[in-house]
């Protein structure tokens, strides 16, 4: 469920190109595919953590699948790029609902360390999404057409759905009515937790970060590098980088616990991304292997701080699980989607905003979260 989000990005990049064409747009425009559908997302966080505390884990669900498979037939129909980047935003609303709830769902069971690792663990099979999902859009392209992609997701989103209705029980224990003053409460619990609140900043940094390599990859790799089909074999070499420290971090989080392990290595993605900045920017902008090391190191990294901060700043409120879900992932997405359409827009068809917002990012997150360290409460 938690993939949806990733397999909504991921297996579409290799089609980028193709898109263009089809609606004869310029690559300045092409980041609406993903914004729209991060907007989205972070709309369908707000209402599906609350509507879930109210309506149960499962039933939200199926709404939030409903309507995400109601984007991909606009997208499928659409004869325009207005109406498809309308589809992806109804696809973001939809996958609200799977991402945040599956969310709930683990802080219903698990609390503390316990829900870093269960956290760390999901994302390490999450990963395994980005790894494959650029593949399979290319091999469905190869055989089919671009919008055969879309069949693929409606067909996806059928089989993930009933499988949880077979496999998952459900968890939610008390219910909290869902009304407009019952996400205003969510809002202000949330924003009155200072380290929760830095948690959640830090969090939309270091997304900001990843977003806007995601919105630039397929253009810097298909393009300015020239790597034609053998973009998704790149592609899939850093996101298993993230997956892999996600496994780790995993089974790290219990001997050194979540405040300590995100702490370290944010101390080390920051000094790696200055040295580089410093001493490598000219051979990061030009060389395709430094500048993949570069990304598959910062992706490493990530892994050992994404799971750990939602974990963090999740924990305190396992009595409104659902609720703090959606605020922390809205809020996180926001900022996120943010930095990224600043970062996009200033695209010049080479690698350097990727590297200058990262690197900015990686000082950013390591300043928020000395803070959020420091405070006792």
């Amino acid at each position: 469920m938690i993939s949806f989000v990733a397999l909504t990005i991921d297996t579409l990049l290799p089609a980028y190109g193709e898109i263009k064409t089809y609606y004869d747009i310029e690559d300045a425009h092409l980041h609406w595919i993903i914004t729209s559908l991060f907007i989205g997302f972070s709309f369908g966080q707000i209402i599906f953590g609350p509507l879930s505390d109210r309506l149960g884990r499962q039933n939200s669900i199926i709404i939030g699948v409903s309507i995400y498979l109601l984007g991909c037939i606009i997208c499928l129909a659409s004869s325009s790029y207005t109406s498809f980047v309308i589809g992806r935003l109804i696809q973001g609303l939809g996958i609200g609902g799977p991402r945040v709830v599956s969310q709930a769902i683990c802080r219903d069971l698990y609390s503390g360390n316990k829900l870093a690792s269960i956290n760390s663990f999901i994302m390490s099979i999450f990963i395994l999404v980005p790894i494959v999902a650029p593949l399979i859009g290319q091999t469905i392209m190869i055989i089919l057409s671009w919008k055969s992609i879309i069949l693929f997701f409606i067909v996806f989103s059928f089989t993930t759905t009933l499988l949880l209705k077979i496999f998952v029980k459900e968890t939610l224990t008390r219910k909290i009515d869902f009304n407009f003053t019952t996400i205003l409460r969510s809002f202000q619990a949330v924003m009155k937790n200072t380290k929760s609140l830095l948690y959640i900043i830090s969090l939309g940094t270091l997304l900001g970060g990843l977003l806007t390599f995601i919105n630039i990859c397929q253009p810097v790799y298909q393009d300015f590098f020239d790597l034609g089909l053998y973009f998704p074999l790149f592609f899939a070499a850093i996101a298993s980088m993230l997956g892999l420290s996600s496994f780790l971090n995993s089974n790290l989080v219990f001997k050194y616990g979540a405040v300590k392990i995100s702490l370290f290595f944010s101390t080390i993605f920051m000094i790696w991304c200055i040295v580089n900045f410093l001493f490598n920017l000219s051979l990061i902008n030009e060389e395709l292997l430094w500048f993949s090391i570069f990304i598959m190191v910062n992706f490493f990294f990530f892994g050992f701080i994404f799971g750990n901060l939602n974990a963090l700043a999740l924990d305190p409120f396992g009595h409104m699980a659902g609720n703090a879900s959606s605020v922390i992932g809205a809020l996180s997405t926001i900022l996120a989607v943010t930095i990224s359409s600043l970062a996009t827009s200033s695209f010049d068809g080479t690698p350097k905003i990727i590297i200058y917002i990262i690197s900015i990012c990686s000082i950013t997150t390591f300043i928020i979260l000395s803070i959020a360290f420091l405070k006792k409460s």
